[in-house]
C-alpha cells in the first residue's frame, strides 16, 4: 500500500500510482460481470474511462466458492498485477485476489453507466486502453467473421466478440443495433465480453425483416422480431402452417376429432423385466433364500450374478435380472427381501423395457 490519505480507486490503478504488486482494498465498487471460472470485472459507480478493473481468481489458495451478482456493490482486496501472455506486446491490469473471503458483498446498487464507444475508438491501442475492464457498448455492427479461435467472433473486420459469459450461434452475416459488455485483454487484442443474451441486441437486415405484437392475458405486450425473408426462414412458417392444419387449427379445412377419453392403467399391473442389485452375506444358502422370495412372488430369474466379495464384511453383490414379472409382486417381493437376515441392503430397483414393435 501507499501513504495515501484517500482510498485506492480503480482509476489510480489504472493509472500506475501503486507499483506492480501493490496489496490494495478497494471500497463500495460494483460487480460488473457474472463470476467465470477465473475471475469477473468490478467498475466505480460513477463509470467512464479506466473505472474497470480486472479481479483475477485462479491463485485463490482456500476452497471457498465466489457468489457474485452483477450489481452487487462490495469491498475487494488483492495484489495488483500487468499480465501479459508470452506473445503479447500489451498487457491486462488485474487485481489477484488470494483468498475467498478478499471480497465482502456490502448491498445491492446499480450498475455503472454503459459507456458508448465505436468500434474505431477500440481499434485505437490508445483509447482502448482507457476502456480496459469498462462496460462499453458499440452499435450497428455487422458480424465480419463468425468463427474465429476459442468461441471468438468479429464485427465490422476489427472487434473481437468473446465467450468468457455468453455464447450465441448462427452468426453468419448477423446485425446487431448494439454490443455491450466489459472490455477485456488477451493474446493482443481487445475483446468486448457480452454478459447474456440482453447485451446483444440483434438487428434484422434489410428486407428481410418481419416483427409481430402479443397480447398475453398475463404477461401483457411481447414483442417478438426476426427474419421474415430467405429460404429457412420460409421453411419454418410453411411447416408452422402444416402442423397447425393438422392440428385442427385456424386454416384448418376439416377439424382433427379429440381422442376419446381413457384411463390410466395401474402401475401395479405394469409388466416388464427387473434389475436388481443387493448387498447380502457372503455364506452357503444365501442365494437359495432369495430365488425362494422371488419364487414365492411368481418372478423367474434370467440370469443370476455374483459380483465383488468383500472378505473383511463377509459380503457379496449380487446382480440378478428377471424375466418379465408383474409390478405389484416385485414390490411384494422387495419388502420381503428386505426382511431377510442375510440381505444386507437393497442397492438398486430397476424396470427394464423392452419395445419389440420399434426399430
Amino acid at each position: 500500500d501507499t501513504d495515501s490519505d484517500t482510498d485506492p480507486t480503480i482509476q489510480e490503478i489504472q493509472q500506475g500510482v501503486y507499483e506492480e504488486g501493490s496489496l490494495v482494498e478497494l471500497e463500495n465498487v460494483v460487480v460488473t460481470s457474472p463470476v467465470s471460472y477465473y475471475g469477473f470485472f468490478i467498475g466505480e459507480p460513477e463509470g467512464g474511462p479506466e473505472s474497470g478493473l480486472w479481479v483475477y481468481t485462479g491463485e485463490i489458495a482456500d476452497d471457498g466458492v465466489i457468489e457474485l451478482s452483477p450489481g452487487q456493490q462490495v469491498n475487494i482486496s488483492g495484489t495488483t498485477f500487468e499480465y501479459s501472455g508470452d506473445d503479447d506486446d500489451g498487457s491486462l491490469t488485474e487485481l489477484v485476489m488470494a483468498a475467498s473471503s478478499d471480497v465482502v458483498v456490502q448491498g445491492d446498487g446499480s450498475l455503472p453507466p454503459v459507456s458508448e464507444v465505436t468500434v474505431a475508438d477500440l481499434a485505437d491501442p490508445e483509447i482502448a486502453e482507457s476502456y480496459e475492464s469498462v462496460v462499453v457498448s458499440v452499435s450497428d455492427v455487422t458480424v465480419t467473421d463468425p468463427a474465429m479461435d476459442y468461441g471468438e467472433w468479429q464485427v465490422d473486420d476489427s472487434l473481437v466478440i468473446d465467450d468468457m459469459f455468453f455464447s450465441v450461434d448462427n452468426l453468419e452475416g448477423a446485425a446487431y443495433s448494439t454490443i455491450t459488455g466489459p472490455l477485456y485483454y488477451s493474446h493482443g487484442a481487445f475483446k468486448v465480453e457480452p454478459r447474456d443474451s440482453s447485451d446483444l441486441v440483434w438487428d434484422c437486415m434489410a428486407d428481410a425483416c418481419a416483427d409481430d405484437l402479443v397480447e398475453g392475458d398475463l404477461v401483457g405486450p411481447l414483442w417478438f422480431q426476426g427474419p421474415g425473408a430467405g429460404p429457412e426462414p420460409t421453411a419454418s412458417a410453411v411447416m408452422g402452417d402444416v402442423l397447425r392444419i393438422a392440428k385442427g387449427g385456424p386454416g384448418a379445412a376439416k377439424p382433427v376429432q379429440t381422442p376419446a377419453p381413457f384411463d390410466i392403467a395401474p402401475m401395479g399391473d405394469h409388466v416388464c423385466q427387473f434389475f436388481l442389485r443387493v448387498t447380502v452375506a457372503d455364506r452357503p444358502g444365501v442365494l437359495a433364500s432369495i430365488a425362494k422370495v422371488l419364487g414365492d412372488a411368481d418372478i423367474s430369474i434370467d440370469s443370476v450374478l455374483q459380483k465383488d466379495s468383500d472378505v473383511e464384511n463377509q459380503s457379496a453383490d449380487l446382480v440378478i435380472m428377471t424375466h418379465p414379472a408383474q409390478e405389484a409382486k416385485m414390490q411384494d417381493a422387495v419388502s420381503s427381501l428386505r426382511q431377510l437376515e442375510a440381505v444386507v441392503r437393497l442397492d438398486s430397483l430397476l424396470r427394464v423395457e423392452t419395445y419389440p414393435n420399434r426399430s
